[in-house]
């Protein structure tokens, strides 16, 4: 049972209790401030913190390739968090302190890290675009099929995983090998500009030769000099594509795949004299044409007939040697990945086997024109050129060892096969070529 005087006493000081103040009004006042003070200053904190995170960028999806939006929303969020992390610890900290400005580095670099990536997405993007427009169809025969294969599994298929560095640089991980962002973009095509630029050189030798100017000396060198810097100016892969794609439509360069910028433009000048040639025999005709009309011809009916028939002759032999098609590009030797994969190897013969291959296209397309009058043979490591009788023995009435002018054609000067074949099966004779002096023909070819 309480104790009834204890009961007693507590209800008599009760009152007295209550009326007792714990805090003065100043202590209270106090108080009050230090709360408020303390609230200020974690909204302040909270503030700084909301703006460190909000000025992250967000996911673009009109930027970002569809396969790539859903880890983008993920990198986001760990970013954001780990940022936000990070800014709570740098509002503890005095604002010049040194271990607030390592934070401030390592958000600054979080900060970064996702706006490569976004930049990253929306280059892949655009290149994936262009890609796709191109179908490939304008890449460079100079790109290893590898490469290739890479790119197709990327762009095409989708048949990638992505993963990133610490400063957001993307990795493409494919069956077939692994390249980063900047690869992406290096593959070549083929050189299209620098083949209008050597059009455009061809138009204008032409003209100049219509109009009697040879290009020789100091004209040939100073273009020389022209195209030189042109090649240069486009860079390894210009030299490239020169290497591995045809100028034009089934006329390559020829040139062999360790040829520098200096090999390229030589061959190019050689095509181009060949063109101004052209223009030179146009001029000297009609130059001929003019003097026929002031001088009066003595030669004898059975001497115009034959100069007419050489002159027929010499154009059909033209016409079809200048478009004769390129060989198969299969059946060229070409480079080969080793078997450990990290680079490529070049078979010792591989010039040399590929010379074959030209020369062998070059007598069977050459052969075909030729028809009946007589035929090109390879003949012990030789390539005879044989005139033949029309008789149904078709006996071989002349031999002549055409090699060295058939590999002067290949690699672009055209004049010496031309003519060998010319006055040797169709019976071309020295004065059939006016716009050219005796010497001079003999020195193109001596057969």
């Amino acid at each position: 049972m309480a104790n009834e005087t204890l009961i007693r006493l507590a209800g008599e000081s009760a009152p007295k209790f209550r009326k007792t103040q714990l805090f003065s009004e100043s202590d209270k006042q106090l108080i009050s401030n230090a709360v408020a003070n303390r609230r200020a200053r974690k909204a302040a904190r909270d503030q700084k913190i909301s703006a460190i995170v909000s000025d992250l960028e967000n996911v673009d999806i009109s930027l970002t390739p569809p396969e790539q939006i859903n880890q983008q929303y993920e990198i986001s969020g760990n970013i954001r968090n780990e940022i936000a992390s990070l800014a709570a610890q740098r509002a503890k900290l005095p604002q010049n302190s040194p271990e607030a400005f390592a934070i401030d580095q390592q958000i600054n670099r979080k900060k970064q890290m996702f706006s490569q990536v976004v930049a990253n997405a929306k280059d892949f993007k655009e290149l994936n675009e262009e890609y796709i427009k191109a179908d490939g169809w304008n890449m460079s025969a100079g790109v290893d099929e590898n490469t290739r294969n890479t790119l197709d599994a990327i762009f095409i298929d989708k048949e990638y995983e992505i993963e990133y560095d610490e400063n957001g640089a993307p990795t493409y991980k494919t069956q077939y090998g692994d390249i980063g962002q900047k690869e992406l973009s290096n593959y070549f095509l083929k050189d299209d500009e620098m083949a209008l630029s050597v059009i455009n050189y061809s138009e204008d030798v032409l003209k100049s030769g219509e109009q009697g100017v040879k290009l020789e000396g100091t004209r040939k060198d100073i273009l020389y000099r022209k195209i030189l810097n042109d090649i240069n100016a486009g860079g390894p892969s210009r030299l490239k594509s020169l290497i591995y794609d045809d100028l034009v439509e089934g006329q390559s360069l020829g040139l062999s795949e360790d040829a520098t910028a200096e090999d390229a433009a030589e061959a190019i000048v050689r095509n181009l004299i060949n063109v101004n040639n052209q223009g030179l025999a146009t001029y000297q005709d009609k130059q001929n044409k003019l003097n026929n009309r002031e001088q009066k011809d003595n030669r004898t009916p059975a001497e115009k007939t034959r100069s007419e028939k050489a002159q027929a002759n010499i154009k059909f032999v033209r016409e079809q040697l200048n478009n004769m098609p390129a060989p198969d590009p299969s059946l060229l030797s070409k480079p080969r990945q080793t078997k450990d994969g990290k680079g490529v190897e070049v078979a010792s013969n591989q010039e040399e086997a590929n010379m074959k291959i030209f020369l062998d296209h070059t007598m069977n397309e050459a052969n075909k024109i030729i028809g009946t009058e007589g035929t090109i043979q390879f003949v012990d490591g030789k390539y005879k050129l044989q005139e033949k009788s029309q008789s149904v023995t078709g006996q071989v009435l002349n031999e002549v060892d055409i090699t060295d002018q058939m590999k002067s054609y290949i690699q672009g000067n055209k004049e010496p096969f031309l003519q060998v074949i010319e006055r040797n099966i169709f019976k071309v004779q020295s004065i059939d070529y006016p716009q050219m002096s005796q010497e001079k023909l003999e020195s193109i070819n001596p057969n």
